[in-house]
């Protein structure tokens, strides 16, 4: 199979192509977070990846939330919740959860950890909600910061009920 330009296109290339584009974009993020992760970076690694990234930064009282889209349009916003209220909503979300029970497309999970994971939803993804792709299927890049790397962002719930990972 050849590709448009008459260059090959089998699934291994394609499979090699695409590792070698993450670890290009692990090569970048790998570099700046000795220091900083640059808006530059970011947007690098957006239009690298054709991803949006989804960037947190927690802090003490409140936590920034960066959208960069693969074009490098960039969304900022600040949610007023901040590293031990995260901690205590992640520990909440995950230890209450136990092993999910799976039934007729449906995934139950204790109560506790149901609102635990809907208040994460509202103020980790709702305040940049607009800002996500709406295409399906569309890639997104999760970069979480502290606490966050405990949260399973596929999974939590909008208000509609909806996942993440069905948005």
């Amino acid at each position: 199979a050849y590709r448009h330009g008459g260059t090959p296109s089998t699934p291994r290339l394609r499979q090699q192509r695409e590792v070698d584009r993450i670890e290009a974009a692990r090569d970048v993020i790998a570099r700046r977070f000795r220091d900083d992760l640059s808006l530059a970076d970011m947007r690098r690694v957006a239009a690298l990846q054709q991803s949006s990234l989804l960037v947190y930064w927690v802090g003490r009282d409140d936590t920034l939330i960066w959208v960069v889209a693969p074009g490098g349009r960039i969304t900022m916003t600040r949610s007023a919740i901040g590293e031990a209220a995260l901690a205590a909503l992640a520990r909440s979300a995950v230890s209450s959860s136990g092993a999910p029970v799976r039934g007729a497309d449906a995934v139950a999970f204790a109560a506790g950890s149901r609102s635990a994971l809907r208040r994460l939803y509202d103020v980790l993804i709702e305040p940049v909600r607009a800002a996500l792709p709406a295409t399906p299927a569309a890639p997104l890049t999760i970069i979480p910061h502290g606490p966050l790397f405990r949260v399973s962002f596929a999974g939590l719930p909008s208000r509609r009920g909806r996942y993440l990972l069905e948005d």
